[in-house]
């Protein structure tokens, strides 16, 4: 599994033992983070099932999907800073 160390931003390939309120799994399914039925069924329209997909995906790429609407990528951008994510998502598109 890998962890997502909220506090630091590292990765972590383990179990997470010193703080666990900080890790977040990124193995994690959308449904999970309990967004709406329509933005799990639009993401999945676009090949992203977990939290590492969002996460891992390219915003120009993202685009280019017929099933990419930027108010999707609204609730994607609310969905990602309810869960104290949208940091790492910037800092990964750079």
């Amino acid at each position: 599994m890998e962890f997502l160390n909220l506090r630091n931003r590292q990765n972590v390939f383990s179990s997470p033992i010193a703080d666990p309120t900080f890790m977040i799994d990124l193995n994690i399914t959308l449904k999970e983070l309990n967004p709406d039925e329509h933005f799990i069924e639009q993401s999945h329209s676009m090949g992203l099932f977990t939290l590492a997909n969002i996460l891992d995906s390219r915003l120009d790429a993202l685009t280019k999907k017929k099933a990419f609407s930027y108010s999707w990528y609204g609730d994607l951008l609310d969905l990602l800073k309810k869960h104290d994510l949208l940091g790492e998502f910037q800092k990964r598109q750079l």
